[in-house]
């Protein structure tokens, strides 16, 4: 082609050829200037006209122009701006490479606001030119090239499905050929940054399929060539999951200046106060660390003092496999149970409020709002053999500024250790003061048998599935998990808390059976760590729900608290026993910090219509908080049943029926609810239908709920024989039947006989 011309443009010289086409050097005969023709390796189409015309539209200083587009001899051309320069390579100093990131990332906002992505961000497609500045090309083009070529690690899309652009500078989404957005060239951008500054190729591998694999799944190790204000930078760039990094290229650029400015501020004042000597500098300069000291604090520490509440999303399973997501949620849970204990930090969301945001869509700052938290932490977890690596990220939830984020890779058996690691640098990133007692707590622990570990994380697994196959699972899994490492109290407290929280779905477990498993594993893991919030709220819980040890019971709550006062388990089951004996306002003040702490955890929400139902009589509030419930759960079973009898209480039977039908549906074994509403209606026969029903098919199950249903019938002697059965089977709510005061018959014999069982006032 050197020699010939193209249309008006004379072939000067051959400057390099690509993926996307030739690279010819070229003089305009019509305006006498030079520019640089790229012959495409594209089918000239209408579309490839229209949309490298809305690509030349772009105006701006570190864009290359692009001049015209045209057809000859059936290969499109694109004539652009020739710049003389190199392609933009490292290491270099931290300084400079910001000082060029800032001008590349000008580019991107300025293509991006006239809604235009790159698609194909990387070195090669960045010239430092001979004056010192940066100039972006090929903006856009890469969707205009349908081809894929492995031998240059290029490829391209025209479609959903398949992927485009250059493969190492790729962003997961764009290795997973999914449509892209600006997100994208952040993602690339970020590879860029991270080679510029440490002049390592980051996720090049031999083949494209491994290429490509290293981009969805590879955390790049940490930028250790950088300050950490700027490797805390990079890495937000290189999140994963798109809607967790920068959201646009002027949310970016405003860090990246951010954290180039100070130095250069200091610079420029320090030579403006030796020249002028006057006090005029200084108070201007004093003025400036004045208003923008708080950011400073961040770009450079990476620290926010405001940070006094968090919540840890559920992690990403990056191993592909579903059955490994025991595992990440393992890991999250442990996450949450270690940072909630640090007394610095007001509020840890529950696990339950943060797991219904497991693949979620929604962006950071609307989680955080829903969860009324200062700061959200994400991340991943990807093992392999013996080893296990999780990455994690630190950011404000109200603009998902960036605090902190790390990745660890340790040996299976030192996870523990792990997960201290990972709470003692976030306590430091929000600069919490941690005490003696927490210093040393997060510096010592046990290596773990990882058989053991694991079969504990996956028993945690299987109960928080709240269903009886779950149960049966998870506690069979920790027994195994004790049986391999009966020294380690973890197990023991996981095994008694779990009994004592799933005892709260009505048929998940046999209370005489399973209350003594539960009451030995959590004496032997208070005995085997005093200093665990979770062994003695369970151990609490047990003394509740089973051996009536009300005085014991407050002792182990008060116990929990003062170990964690973020645990909403134990402010829960704590409100149940205040409750039980009308202390009202503690009641309502412990349901309302349990609701505080686990704001979306149906069975904490539910617990505060309860109260307004049962002990303040207040059927408005009740239905107003189990309408609340029923928005995050609408098949809550707590929410429904009392959102039935506060309809009942009103008067309003129709809706109190057709609210204990859905119920009655949703789960049978709350169909007494139905039985309690024809009895009160004085719909006898029915009544008594729906508890036979109940008798044949489990009596001791159900005999507690037939018991209140005869006393509203009337019938003695059915309501005391089903009274002990109910004792019998240790029913967890037995004690609040018994202590009602409109029990009929309290001066009955066998009721002062039951009282006197239960530790109750005779």
């Amino acid at each position: 082609m050197v020699g010939r011309a193209i249309s008006h443009y004379e072939i000067t010289e051959k400057l390099g050829e690509g993926g996307m086409g030739v690279v010819y050097k070229a003089r305009d005969a019509r305006l006498g200037r030079t520019v640089a023709i790229k012959v495409v390796n594209a089918e000239f189409t209408q579309r490839f006209e229209r949309e490298a015309k809305a690509i030349a539209a772009l105006n701006h200083p570190h864009i290359c122009t692009l001049h015209d587009v045209g057809e000859h001899e059936g290969a499109p051309y694109l004539v652009m701006e020739y710049v003389e320069g190199k392609p933009l390579k490292g290491p270099l100093p931290a300084s400079e490479a910001l000082r060029y990131a800032i001008q590349v990332c000008e580019a991107l906002a300025a293509a991006h606001k006239a809604g235009i992505v790159h698609r194909d961000l990387k070195p090669d497609n960045i010239l430092l030119t001979t004056e010192g500045s940066v100039k972006v090309l090929d903006f856009g083009l890469a969707k205009l090239q349908p081809r894929v070529t492995e031998g240059t690690l290029t490829a391209t899309m025209t479609e959903q499905g398949v992927v485009t652009g250059t493969a190492p500078y790729m962003s997961p989404e764009q290795a997973r050929g999914e449509p892209v957005d600006a997100r994208s060239d952040i993602f690339s951008f970020g590879v860029v940054l991270y080679e510029l500054l440490s002049g390592r190729r980051a996720f090049r591998r031999d083949t494209m399929g491994a290429t490509l694999a290293a981009v969805i799944t590879t955390e790049l190790p940490r930028l250790h060539e950088a300050p950490s204000e700027v490797a805390q930078l990079v890495g937000k760039m290189l999140i994963k999951k798109r809607e967790n990094r920068y959201q646009s290229a002027q949310e970016l650029l405003n860090d990246l200046r951010a954290v180039a400015q100070p130095g250069a501020w200091v610079v420029s004042r320090r030579r403006s106060l030796a020249l002028a000597g006057g006090l005029p500098v200084a108070l201007a300069a004093a003025a400036y660390v004045a208003l923008n000291l708080d950011r400073l604090k961040t770009v450079f520490s990476g620290r926010s003092s405001s940070v006094r509440s968090l919540a840890v999303l559920p992690l990403e399973n990056l191993s592909g496999d579903a059955e490994q997501e025991y595992l990440a949620d393992g890991i999250q849970e442990a996450l949450i149970t270690d940072l909630s204990r640090l007394r610095g930090l007001r509020q840890v969301t529950n696990r339950y409020s943060v797991m219904r945001y497991r693949k979620t869509s929604k962006p950071l700052p609307e989680i955080g709002r829903e969860l009324g938290v200062d700061a959200i932490v994400t991340g991943s977890v990807l093992r392999a053999s013996n080893r296990v690596r999780v990455t994690a990220h630190l950011v404000k939830a109200s603009n998902e500024e960036p605090l902190w984020n790390e990745g660890y890779e340790r040996e299976y058996r030192d996870v523990l250790a792990l997960q201290n690691e990972i709470v003692a640098a976030i306590s430091q990133a929000i600069s919490l003061q941690l005490s003696p007692q927490e210093q040393t707590r997060l510096a010592k622990a046990r290596p773990v048998d990882p058989e053991a570990h694991e079969a504990y994380v996956k028993g945690v697994f299987y109960l928080n599935k709240r269903t009886q196959a779950g149960f049966a699972k998870g506690l069979e899994l920790l027994q195994q998990a004790i049986e391999k490492h009966p020294e380690e109290p973890l197990l023991y407290s996981g095994l008694a808390l779990g009994i004592a929280v799933t005892a709260h779905g009505l048929s998940l477990l046999t209370p005489a059976v399973d209350f003594p498993r539960a009451l030995a594993a959590a004496h032997k893991a208070v005995e085997l760590d005093e200093d665990s919030p979770q062994a003695h709220t369970a151990l609490a819980a047990v003394k509740v729900y089973y051996e009536y040890d009300w005085d014991g019971a407050e002792r182990e709550f008060q116990r929990a608290l003062e170990l964690d006062p973020s645990l909403a388990d134990a402010h829960l089951h704590h409100c149940a026993l205040l409750f039980l004996f009308g202390r009202a306002e503690e009641a309502i003040a412990e349901a309302r910090k349990a609701k505080e702490l686990d704001p979306l955890a149906p069975l904490v929400t539910s617990g505060v219509g309860w109260l307004y139902w049962l002990l303040f009589h207040e059927p408005d509030r009740a239905i107003e908080e189990e309408r609340k419930t029923l928005e995050i759960d609408p098949n809550s079973p707590d929410a429904l049943y009392v959102l039935g009898g506060a309809y009942a209480d009103k008067k309003m039977f129709d809706q109190a029926f057709a609210t204990r039908r859905k119920l009655a549906e949703i789960n049978p074994d709350w169909r007494y609810g139905l039985a309690e509403l024809y009895a009160e209606v004085g719909r006898k026969d029915e009544a008594l239908r729906a508890l036979a029903d109940m008798e044949r098919e489990n009596y001791p199950k159900h005999a507690l709920f037939i018991a209140g249903v005869q006393t509203m019938l009337g019938n003695k002697e059915e309501t005391f024989r089903a009274l002990q059965a109910a004792y019998q089977y240790r029913h967890i709510f037995l004690p609040w039947t018994i202590n009602d005061d409109d029990f009929p018959w309290q001066s009955d014999p066998r009721f002062q006989e039951l009282r006197r069982r239960l530790n109750l006032p005779v």
